[in-house]
């Protein structure tokens, strides 16, 4: 072949091209004229073919050589050729390195002569062999598994064999793992008495697992269709079982767990039947499937036991929950004889003080009433405690002004702490609402436990009371935190939380002194209020205890919440209205007789049932004191009575009682408008008074020229210097006095802001009158329209004056 480059015309000679010939050659011999002569053809095409041939060639054997899976060829029990991969797998460097060295594919590959065999009779068989898995022998003896491809082939009369080996080491490992897992899971399901379950929803098919015979009984198969199970089922509880599996292909989230109680007939090992409880839960580890295509699965348990045990402590809770209940009946009746004197005694002592012109004998009435109280605060401790133990006390729950009631414990502990010599404070952070939903009486008695005690261990520095915001939920709700701290004594024991339990105070009562019943009572009240006490103590140097309420209501400020300061005053008078007191003890009856007295009203009183009756009937009271317990006829036959007269059907009637019983109350709601528990205490007296009869305000005392509010008016205050830069640049000029029209829509807006704004700012007197106005305005009263108007620009006028930055 020549291969020879070609020049064209002059005009072609800007392209030029090679080609292949080929050149057949003859010598003619003749002495005188030697001729050589030949043939000369186009070779370029067959060149060409060659030339890509062989390239395809070293693409393939490049794949050979580099392809993962290894390839391999043999002849007599020797490699005659094979690929890198394959001799990476048999543990070799390179190719030529294996098929030098091994020598007997047999014995150095194979584990034993007999799986060459029995690899060389499967090939004879189906003349090929796929994924044939085996294990093999690398070059260092390790053992590997190979799932191994093969053909024989012929070639010159000799017998080839070719074929692949992929290492299948680690995926066998990962089964052998897998197998034992399962079979450890079996052993564990079946030794705990579990059996797990998969349904299929398309064909009914139930496959069980695990402890078949311990649990269903010794006729069940573990795959059995779902309606053969429902045999076992028994018929009270089959329609909630088919409901169960119904719920599973609505899609469970991950972390829910729907799980059924339902019972079983099985036949068990000495063929009796028997009732067993069992209790099916859903797989929780990943979504079930929604689609009715797809299986879902859970587990079945034996709770028989549990059930048995549940049964026999409701039993024996039953038992002690009713000797409960008539242990904490027997102390209601004798708490309700012991406070009816002391009430007296409380009563008339505190009417005797300030009329007493000894100091010696006013100090004598003072220890009569603190003695009492003292008296009364034990009976009433170990009252509540039986009542909650009992599971009796209930949540009273209404508006609760926050500011009022920590300066109602600031008055009550005030002067008992300097006796001692001790600092007092109470304070109300601002961002604390002004009033909240909760059970007034409750948080008060948890305050006055540990305000208490807080006094009596403490000897120098100071106690103090603190309310703030836990944490704020969201705009009506709460968590409402409150602090009460002292410099005292501290706790000395290791472990504080034991001063909350009155056995454990009991066993060490020279330790921690007291009674134990404040703390214990503070703990389940809390509780019932969904709140935590936690404390903090450091001997020597103070405790401190912290109330957390969870979730407390924000309510919305009223007229009553900002009358309740006037009454804690003692400021409200009456305008002689006539209220009739019954009871069946005199001295009671006199002590709310005299102080309604001096309250402005005109008192009736009745001594029994009967005659609080006939008096009702013939002297029609606005108002009613009933006592609950009177011989003839008590306090409840007697309201009934009176609710059946035409002319008293709507007075309102106050129960009075030495009972707190949740149930016993809640009996009485529709009969009663309201209720005071005894020892009765003159706040309360007159605080229900001013519900149902109107008082005589200080503002109505006097004449609306001289309209000036007093220094308490501006002292809940949240922030003053806020409220007096609103009230200069929004309102201020909207309220001056003016002869003009009055835009009914403009001022109810106006009117709803200054509202919102007093409500926010703890400024009731402002809130008040802003909801004159706008009453006014609803009615169309030009005269209370301009009479409102013109005292809120008073009121602003003073406050500006007040709080002037000047």
């Amino acid at each position: 072949m020549w291969q020879l480059a070609n020049a064209g015309p002059a005009s072609e000679q800007e392209s030029f091209g090679t080609s292949w010939v080929k050149v057949s050659l003859h010598w003619k011999s003749d002495a005188a004229n030697p001729v050589i002569y030949g043939v000369i053809s186009d070779a370029t095409d067959k060149m060409r073919s060659e030339t890509a041939l062989q390239a395809e060639l070293e693409r393939f054997r490049g794949i050979y050589l580099n392809l993962p899976v290894g390839l391999w060829r043999s002849y007599a029990d020797k490699f005659v050729s094979m690929n890198s991969a394959m001799a990476e797998i048999l543990g070799y460097l390179s190719p030529e390195e294996a098929i030098a060295k091994v020598q007997s594919i047999e014995h150095q590959v194979y584990i034993t002569p007999v799986d060459r065999t029995f690899f060389f009779d499967e090939l004879r068989k189906r003349d090929q062999v796929r994924s044939l898995e085996m294990k093999f022998r690398r070059a260092n003896g390790d053992v590997f598994w190979a799932a191994a491809y093969g053909r024989i082939f012929y070639e010159n009369g000799r017998e080839y064999c070719e074929g692949c080996f992929v290492d299948i080491t680690d995926k066998r490992q990962a089964e052998e793992r897998l197998r034992i897992h399962d079979e450890i899971l079996r052993q564990s399901i079946e030794a705990g008495g579990v059996v797990a379950w998969q349904f299929e929803p398309v064909n009914g098919q139930l496959q069980l697992f695990g402890a078949l015979k311990q649990l269903l009984g010794e006729n069940v198969q573990s795959d059995a269709s779902f309606k053969d199970f429902c045999k076992l089922v028994h018929s009270e509880d089959l329609h909630h079982l088919k409901s169960y599996f119904e719920k599973p292909g609505r899609s469970i989230l991950p972390k829910e767990l729907h799980s059924l109680d339902f019972r079983i007939c099985r036949v068990n090992g000495v063929g009796k039947t028997e009732i067993r409880h069992l209790r099916i839960l859903s797989a929780v580890t990943t979504v079930l499937y929604s689609s009715p295509q797809k299986p879902y699965r859970g587990v079945m348990i034996d709770v028989s036991d549990l059930k048995s045990a549940d049964t026999s402590l409701h039993r024996s809770g039953e038992n002690v929950r009713f000797a409960d209940m008539d242990t904490a009946e027997l102390f209601t009746s004798m708490s309700h004889e012991i406070r009816t004197p002391l009430s007296a005694i409380i009563g008339y002592s505190e009417l005797l003080a300030p009329l007493a012109e000894s100091p010696r004998i006013q100090q004598y009435a003072t220890s009569i009433v603190a003695a009492s109280r003292s008296l009364i605060n034990i009976i009433n401790g170990i009252h509540d405690l039986v009542q909650l133990e009992a599971g009796k006390v209930k949540l009273l729950e209404g508006v609760v002004n926050v500011a009022d009631l920590i300066a109602e414990v600031d008055s009550m502990f005030t002067d008992e702490a300097a006796h001692k010599g001790l600092e007092f404070w109470a304070q109300v952070d601002s961002e604390v609402p002004p009033v909240i939903l909760s059970d007034e009486a409750r948080i008060r008695e948890i305050l006055v436990n540990l305000v208490s005690n807080a006094i009596k261990f403490t000897n120098h520095g100071s106690v103090g009371v603190r309310v703030s915001l836990s944490h704020s939920l969201e705009e009506k709700s709460i968590n409402l935190l409150i602090t009460v701290e002292d410099t005292g004594v501290g706790i000395d024991c290791e472990n504080p939380e034991d001063i909350f339990d009155p056995m454990l105070r009991r066993r060490s009562q020279n330790k921690f002194g007291g009674t134990g019943l404040g703390l214990a009572i503070c703990r389940r009240l809390v509780d019932l209020l969904n709140g935590s006490i936690k404390v903090k103590t450091e001997l020597h140097h103070g405790t401190r205890f912290d109330v957390i309420l969870k979730e407390v209501k924000v309510a919305e400020l009223d007229k009553k919440t900002v009358q309740s300061d006037s009454l804690r005053k003692g400021v409200l008078r009456f305008a002689g209205q006539k209220i009739l007191v019954a009871d069946d003890t005199a001295s009671n009856r006199e002590l709310v007789a005299e102080a309604m007295k001096n309250a402005g009203f005109t008192v009736l009183c009745a001594s029994d049932g009967n005659e609080a009756v006939e008096l009702a009937k013939k002297e029609l009271p606005e108002l009613i004191f009933m006592d609950l317990r009177m011989p003839q006829k008590d306090g409840v036959s007697a309201a009934r009575e009176l609710r059946c007269t035409s002319e008293l059907a709507s007075v309102p009637i106050i129960a009075v009682t030495a009972t707190n019983s949740f149930a016993e109350l809640e009996e009485l709601k529709g009969l009663f408008d309201g209720f005071i528990v005894k020892p009765v205490s003159l706040l309360r007296l007159f605080s229900e008074a001013s519900r149902f009869l109107k008082p005589l305000s200080a503002a109505e005392q006097v004449k609306e020229a001289e309209f000036k509010l007093p220094p308490e008016a501006f002292e809940q205050l949240s922030n003053p210097w806020k409220l007096c830069e609103i009230v200069s640049k929004e309102f201020m000029s909207k309220f001056t006095p003016v002869d003009n029209a009055i835009l009914i829509d403009e001022l109810t807006e106006l009117a709803e802001q200054v509202k919102r704004v007093s409500q926010q700012h703890s400024f009731g007197i402002l809130a008040l009158e802003a909801e004159s106005l706008i009453g006014g305005l609803h009615s169309y009263d030009v005269t209370a329209i301009k009479k409102s108007r013109d005292k809120i620009n008073k009121i602003f006028t003073q406050l500006l004056r007040v709080y002037s930055r000047r």
